[in-house]
């Protein structure tokens, strides 16, 4: 079973085949070719003249200014009046839109509210003064030594004289 077939221009020149052989099949006409000829022309020929040579100095002097003044800034010319836009039409006006429905009265309660909270009155002042400081110094760590008194003497001490 299988089969193969070779055309050229829709002419069968080899077929045959078979599953699981092996074929080899010559056709056609193959000659050797003769290898391309050289080229005939020669390559182009060297330019002949040397590069010209590089200038030696400027020979001419710049131009000269111009002799004419600047032509005059050019005049506007009028600007064309706008064209006006044709009127915006009206917009379409939507229908109206309609009432609400209102939700029907809510009913009054059965029972009474409550009575509403009220606070207990503010605390008068006191009418009473502070208690002052007291007046004798605080202790201290380190004790106070006693007030130096003199001792009684033999002689005993004149009365001042009140004048």
């Amino acid at each position: 079973e299988g089969f193969y077939n070779v055309l050229k221009n829709d002419v069968s020149m080899i077929g045959g085949g078979q599953f699981g052989t092996d074929e080899t099949k010559t056709f056609g006409q193959c000659g050797t070719t003769p290898p391309t000829r050289a080229p005939t022309r020669a390559p182009t020929r060297v330019p002949t003249r040397a590069p010209t040579r590089a200038p030696r100095a400027p020979t001419r002097a710049p131009t000269p200014v111009p002799t004419r003044a600047p032509t005059p800034v050019p005049t506007r010319a009028p600007t064309p009046a706008p064209q006006t836009p044709p009127p915006t039409p009206a917009p379409q006006t939507p229908p109206p839109t309609p009432a609400p429905q209102t939700p029907p009265p809510t009913p009054a309660p059965l029972t009474p509210p409550p009575a509403p909270f009220q606070a207990p009155p503010p605390t008068p002042a006191p009418q009473t003064p502070p208690t002052p400081a007291p007046q004798t110094p605080a202790p201290t760590s380190n004790p106070t030594p006693a007030p130096q008194t003199p001792a009684p003497t033999s002689n005993p001490t004149p009365a001042p004289q009140t004048p």
